[in-house]
């Protein structure tokens, strides 16, 4: 008969985890993004790839890389209208952004294609948005059988190339926990090592969050807020308290979360505007530290946001470390 081989757990050697965004993406791992349609989840992502191309550090965290190669394929919108401009808001380096040439749409999941440009490329990141557009033929998200050998390639892909394979999904309408959420089998949810939930938080003033609601790397991050508009572009506005249930509400303009009921020139903000003023009136502040001090003085997460932009406060990575500062 012959004998079955067998390890020890004596003979592998522990590693320490490494990482893009520490506590939310880790290197050579597969992690989701998903939300609602329009929810700013591919600016999101938008940003990420910003900070891997410029070797920037993103919110709450140090740099881990120098400026890499970050491979980018959006199955939904147009390369020219629309993702080379997000490219441009969130201050990317396009010439490290590495795309497919226009009518070359080969790319699937399970394309044995994918490891070898990620490795001919140096890619540091490859986002796939969205996920749905990119499964091979047949396979099916709601069949767990069909859908669970995709995953295990793509881990090994990441594993091998220690890349950080970032995928763009989906929520569907109803109710329910985050993994209830996420389209497809819940071994979707189930298959990769951290999922995040992106959102808005307060549609009047263009807020969204990205929740951290899976890790099996470390702790769960806090939650991250985020604002696009029209004037100041994409910005980091520091962490917050939202939650997945305030995030995946559809259809309420302030999503559910800290509703204040006073409008932004209200006495609220006004006294937050005064407060951040005061804060960094003598230089800037780590911003990871403000949420806490605004708490202290009964100023909530998104009244301390409506404020920002009023009080004249720009958020800006200085030596590695978010912070706060009063514009010049």
């Amino acid at each position: 008969m012959d004998l079955i081989r067998t390890a020890r757990l004596s003979d592998y050697e522990a590693e320490e985890n490494k990482w893009i965004w520490q506590p939310y993406i880790a290197q050579g791992t597969v992690s989701i993004i998903a939300g609602l349609g329009g929810k700013g989840k591919s600016f999101l992502s938008m940003a990420i790839a910003a900070a891997i191309t410029n070797g920037q550090a993103l919110p709450g965290d140090v740099a881990h890389l120098p400026p890499s190669n970050v491979f980018l394929k959006n199955a939904e919108n147009h390369t020219r209208r629309m993702v080379r401009p997000r490219a441009e808001i969130v201050g990317a380096d396009v010439s490290r952004i590495v795309m497919l040439p226009e009518g070359e749409e080969w790319l699937t999941l399970k394309d044995e294609r994918l490891e070898r440009l990620i490795v001919q490329e140096n890619i540091a990141v490859a986002i796939i948005d969205p996920l749905q557009a990119h499964l091979p033929q047949r396979v099916s998200m709601n069949n767990a059988e069909s859908i669970r050998p995709v995953f295990t390639h793509l881990a090994g892909v990441a594993e091998r190339t220690n890349c950080s394979i970032i995928l763009v999904g989906h929520v569907n309408k109803g109710s329910g926990t985050s993994s209830d959420r996420l389209l497809g089998s819940a071994d979707v949810f189930n298959s990769v090592l951290s999922v995040m939930m992106v959102g808005k938080i307060d549609a009047e003033d263009g807020i969204s969050a990205m929740i951290h609601v899976k890790s099996n790397m470390d702790e769960l991050g806090r939650s991250q807020a985020f604002r696009l508009s029209k004037e100041s572009g994409f910005e980091w506005l520091g962490e917050c308290d939202a939650t997945a249930s305030d995030v995946l509400r559809e259809g309420e303009s302030g999503g559910g979360y800290d509703n204040d009921t006073e409008s932004i020139s209200g006495k609220k903000t006004r006294g937050a505007v005064e407060f951040l003023k005061n804060l960094l009136a003598n230089g800037p502040v780590e911003a990871t530290k403000i949420p806490e001090l605004a708490e202290d003085n009964g100023i909530k997460d998104i009244t301390l946001f409506r404020a920002k932009e009023k009080a004249g406060v720009e958020s800006k990575n200085i030596a590695g470390t978010w912070v706060w500062k009063l514009k010049e």
